[in-house]
């Protein structure tokens, strides 16, 4: 099995081609802050991944498709901050996070063929202001 990094919480997976995912998040990040998202899942070792998408609260923002150049595409949500220097499709940076960036962050993870298999996980971020 070949070990992948990306972002997830709870997980779905199809098969054995793609295993459960874990999201890993930062604590209530401050507001101003960098925040990292980090999701680790196994993939067989004859598959290849497809896409990852990014959601917060069910909205897309992120798609990075390791094929397409360019390989990522960002789009505009309000209190997202993407890094695109830092981001690639299996880490998430967020720069200067707002009180609006909180909420359910999910990562898509789809393989290419023949399996088609997918995994997906959420988990909430809650930013918090500086005391």
């Amino acid at each position: 099995m070949l070990s992948v990094v990306a972002v997830f919480a709870a997980s779905f997976a199809v098969g054995n081609c793609l295993s459960a995912a874990h999201l890993t998040l930062p604590q209530d990040p401050v507001v101003g802050s960098e925040v990292k998202m980090a999701c680790t899942f196994e993939l067989a070792s004859d598959e290849q991944v497809y896409s990852i998408k990014w959601f917060k609260d069910e909205q897309l923002f992120v798609t990075a498709t390791p094929a397409d150049q360019p390989p990522l595409k960002v789009l505009d949500l309000p209190g997202i901050n993407v890094d695109r220097k830092l981001t690639a499709y299996n880490k998430l940076v967020l720069k200067r996070v707002e009180l609006e960036t909180s909420g359910n962050y999910r990562c898509l993870v789809s393989l290419d063929g023949p399996s088609f298999a997918t995994a997906r996980s959420t988990k909430y971020l809650k930013v918090v202001r500086k005391e």
